[in-house]
């Protein structure tokens, strides 16, 4: 899927950039902008705001148009992604962390990240593939864990240590590129 795309011209990511493919390629399908016209921001960790309407972009990507919704949550109001989460909220791809809220400005973890992809996998047409192992040694009881298992056994995920997930940590922006090119890559492989 990134064969072809061209550069994004980002001047935080050198050439060689471990994720620089992924960072070019939803850059070229309108699904990121950067921080600036010429900054990423790649180390950055991502929010669960942004990443609902890096979510909502790389499902319109993909040719899918959701419903916007009603009013989910109540700490999103006047939020510059509030409707990304509504449209999100609706389809089930996303859920808030409390009574009521979504916490769009909190650190996105990586746990959290693997169930956002695997419901937006399931909502357009994938099937949650039949998990044989458990793919990782730090995630055991954790309530995210069927959908890291599920992640990593369709390629989306490797974990960032050998048998190690980190599901606590933050998702950096790099990162996010590269699950969601995976993501996509998936999702418009011909049948």
């Amino acid at each position: 899927m990134t064969a072809a795309v061209p550069s994004a011209g980002f001047a935080d990511i050198p050439s060689g950039h471990v994720h620089e493919r992924s960072i070019d390629c939803i850059a070229w399908r309108g699904i990121t902008t950067g921080i600036t016209d010429d900054r990423y921001g790649p180390g950055q960790i991502t929010t669960r705001g942004q990443m609902a309407s890096f979510l909502d972009r790389a499902i319109a990507a993909a040719g899918v148009a959701l419903e916007q919704g009603r009013d989910r949550f109540d700490d999103d109001n006047s939020n510059v992604h509030e409707d990304a989460i509504n449209r999100l909220a609706a389809a089930r791809i996303v859920t808030g962390v409390a009574s009521a809220g979504y916490e769009p400005a909190a650190p996105l973890q990586r746990d959290q990240f693997a169930t956002m992809l695997m419901n937006t996998y399931e909502r357009l047409g994938g099937e949650a593939p039949a998990v044989g192992r458990d793919w990782f040694s730090d995630d055991d009881g954790n309530v995210h864990e069927k959908n890291i298992n599920a992640a990593a056994e369709l390629g989306l995920t490797v974990g960032r240590d050998p048998g190690r997930y980190v599901p606590a940590a933050g998702v950096r922006r790099d990162q996010m590129a590269t699950f969601l090119t995976r993501l996509l890559g998936l999702l418009e492989q011909p049948v």
